[in-house]
């Protein structure tokens, strides 16, 4: 595998392609390298899209010590929360507080 063949790869699989990203993209295809902080500004894009992910969207498979918080009257997930179940604090907040809503039922 070329370096260009290397960095098709990993545009593809960041999954992501932003409009920030477009210059890029467009050298990428163009069949010009990209340097190697071009490179990392795709792999972190792709990173921070899977982050944003996995806090919106309730579907997203979480890490096993991740926890999202379900609405205290409908039973669903609440998207844009999630805390560490082995951190005492985080634990805590959910546990002592417990009633939390979400969008639809509040």
């Amino acid at each position: 595998m070329d370096i260009l063949e290397l960095q098709t790869s990993i545009l593809k699989m960041s999954g992501t392609y932003s409009t920030d990203l477009k210059p890029l993209i467009n050298k990428l295809e163009s069949g010009t390298t990209l340097s190697n902080e071009e490179v990392m500004a795709l792999v972190n894009s792709g990173h921070n899209d899977h982050v944003l992910k996995l806090i919106s969207d309730v579907t997203a498979t979480l890490p096993g010590i991740i926890i999202r918080p379900s609405c205290s009257k409908c039973d669903g997930y609440i998207p844009g929360i999630l805390y560490d179940a082995t951190i005492l604090n985080g634990s805590v907040i959910f546990e002592e507080n417990g009633n939390y809503l979400c969008s639809d039922c509040i």
